[in-house]
């Protein structure tokens, strides 16, 4: 074949994959040979790289560490710990923060030095020391600083793997393979959610449920996470050879500012100026930065001004492993009753949002998706914008009821006395006198005198419970023919009497036990998950293939930072007491979402989509190309070839 030919089947071919379907116009003829060609060329394009299923795989275990971990954290730091919940919701949400702000030094080090595979390497052998830390730090007696700087070291790892781990995965597919790779990204957040509900059901229950050292096992709930870290790391690194490994570009991010320095310095100086240019970019230095470059950084801003309004999106969803677990630790999940017995644990809440993550993200890829598509032009900002309405509807709903409970005044207390002795004298006493005094802040444990030491106090749970005792050391336990319940929230004291005829047990509740299901929190996971399969995939989407090709790495780095914005926003909540009561500060979130759902509305409708050869919006994919094969001539679009002028 001369070389004539394979021009003109190179292009015939690009112009059927390109554009084969807009035929108006044009009364050029292709050959039915390329129909043979294209058919090839879609056929190979449906199969997958090999090495994504080791990135899935990767990104699998990771998350099953970080979710894991992340899901015992924040009562790790209060009841362990013994952090307040604002200091406890306040340093989670600040390891948050330094999990989504450290994605930028992870882009920088593999778009301008090592590259993505060196990057995720090494930051993931931090990553797994960091969890190494925290299981070994768990052991008792309780301190702070290691655990905290496990927490740093997790932080950057996570932050090295963030920003480049979906990108790396993209990098595998070829140009003509646009809808698997969109697939790609979709299989990457199942493969996130998956690892997350199997870690929140899993660590959770190894905490609880295995006790060490006498209590709740912190030490095996973290070293699980661990453990799933060094096969990430394994599996990572047994794809090596399959893996398709760009090389770094140069530091971006710094040439990047640079730019955008030298174009508003240049603005400023040619302000009087009548030479008017397309954009304030295009001002900067021409000997340091060429045009295409300009171009990049150009399409870059744009991008990242549509990041502006998404924090407030995290600043909702990421409450869930903070305030919406503690508030949980507040009600009732004994779902007792009409034949059902079920107990819900303040823990076990955030399985639903993952599950539910899942339902919602089968249904929106194989149905939602492509019958949107068929009806509508469907764009990643458009779905985007459907996350809003899920979310402000989350956060109205979680305003709890007000606790009618009895309870002490502000800055008072309540003390409660019981003389277990018999009453001999039944008649009514009138004390004319009062007294007022001042007990220290201390507690104490009584035991005999034998004794060489006492028992510690130990922690309870909601449920059934039956006494046992010893009437002397030599003697067996005996079970007294009673039993009580005991239920969350309430308190209650326990008087144990002699009298004529044996033991009598007398359970006296101070605070009533809080009547407020956990169950009220369900609607409210599935109305918020919904907005986050949407949000997130989309998100992904938009930001790949809307990213200057030598910046993907920067990009998604930027929208991970939105969520570092969004934790830094609840810290300073939080540490500030703006609020006196939950529901106001719930009430404020809620609004101020909806302040930036209008804005960001606003913004998208004036968006304009760039397109490069290879990489579409991320959704026009979602139309599947049927070509059939014909025999006769079909015409070109266009071609530029000297035999179709």
């Amino acid at each position: 074949m001369s070389e004539s030919e394979d021009d003109l089947n190179a292009e015939e071919d690009s112009s059927l994959i390109q554009g084969a379907n807009s035929r108006e116009g044009n009364n050029d003829k292709i050959s039915g040979k390329a129909w043979g060609r294209v058919k090839n060329i879609v056929t190979r394009s449906q199969k997958y790289p090999k090495s994504v299923f080791f990135i899935l795989g990767t990104e699998f275990c990771e998350r099953f560490s970080y979710y894991g971990m992340r899901a015992v954290l924040i009562l790790y730091l209060t009841n362990w710990l013994g952090f307040s919940e604002d200091v406890g919701t306040a340093i989670f949400h600040s390891f948050v923060m330094l999990c989504y702000f450290s994605p930028i030094i992870g882009a920088i080090l593999a778009d301008g030095y090592i590259g993505r595979y060196k990057t995720i390497l090494y930051v993931s052998l931090l990553y797994a020391a960091g969890n190494l830390v925290m299981a070994i730090t768990a052991v008792p007696p309780p301190e702070w600083y290691g655990p905290a700087l496990g927490l740093i070291l997790i932080g950057l790892g996570t932050g090295g793997i963030k920003p480049n781990v979906s990108s790396f995965g993209a990098d595998q597919f070829r140009a003509d393979q646009e809808k698997e790779r969109y697939t790609f990204f979709s299989a990457f957040y199942f493969a996130i959610n998956l690892g997350s509900m199997l870690s929140i059901i899993l660590t959770p229950i190894l905490r609880a449920d295995v006790k060490c050292y006498g209590n709740e096992c912190y030490p095996l709930a973290f070293g699980i996470p661990a453990a799933l870290m060094v096969i990430a790391t394994i599996i990572f690194v047994a794809g090596g050879s399959l893996y398709k490994k760009m090389p770094p570009s140069g530091n971006l991010i710094g040439r990047v500012f640079k730019c955008i320095w030298s174009g508003f310095c240049g603005r400023l100086k040619n302000c009087r100026s009548s030479d008017t240019k397309e954009h304030w970019l295009y001002y900067a230095d021409s000997s340091k930065f060429e045009p295409e470059f300009i171009k990049e950084v150009q399409i870059l801003l744009k991008v990242l001004f549509m990041f502006v309004p998404t924090p407030i999106f995290w600043t909702l969803s990421d409450q869930q492993g903070s305030r919406w677990t503690l508030q949980a630790e507040k009600l009732n999940g004994d779902l007792t009753g009409d034949g059902l017995n079920f107990k819900i644990a303040p823990y076990q809440k955030s399985i639903y949002t993952v599950i539910t993550a899942q339902e919602n993200y089968v249904l929106n890829v194989t149905s939602c998706f492509p019958l949107l598509s068929k009806k509508v032009t469907l764009k990643p900002l458009e779905v985007n914008r459907m996350f809003v309405w899920s979310k402000d509807g989350k956060d109205v709903m979680l305003i709890k009821r007000q606790d009618l409970r009895s309870h002490p005044l502000e800055g008072k207390s309540k003390l409660s006395i019981f003389n277990g002795g018999a009453l001999q004298n039944t008649q009514i006493v009138v004390v004319y006198n009062s007294h007022k005094g001042t007990i220290s802040n201390q507690s104490g444990i009584l035991f005999p005198s034998s004794e060489q030491k006492g028992e510690p106090f130990h922690p309870i749970y909601p449920g059934q419970y039956n006494l046992y005792w010893q009437e002397s050391h030599d003697q067996n336990w005996t079970k007294h023919n009673s039993s009580f319940s005991i239920g969350q929230g309430a308190v209650y004291n326990l008087v144990i009497a002699r009298n004529g005829t044996g033991t009598v047990l007398s359970l006296l509740t101070s605070v009533e036990v809080n009547t407020i299901s956990m169950a009220w929190l369900i609607p409210q996971y599935f109305v918020v998950t919904v907005g986050e399969v949407l949000f997130s995939i989309t998100g992904l989407a938009f930001a790949y293939s809307q990213a200057p090709i030598t910046m993907k790495s920067v990009v998604q780095a930027a929208w991970l930072m939105t969520s570092a914005v969004g934790s830094l926003v609840v810290v300073v909540v939080a540490q500030s007491h703006f609020f006196t009561s939950q529901v106001l500060e719930f009430m404020f979130f809620a609004v101020l979402l909806t302040v930036a759902t209008i804005m960001f509305m606003a913004m998208s409708c004036c968006y304009t989509y760039y397109y490069t050869s290879g990489h579409g919006n991320g959704f026009d994919d979602i139309e599947e190309l049927i070509i059939e094969e014909k025999n006769e001539d079909i015409p070109l679009k266009h071609s530029n070839h000297p035999k179709h002028k």
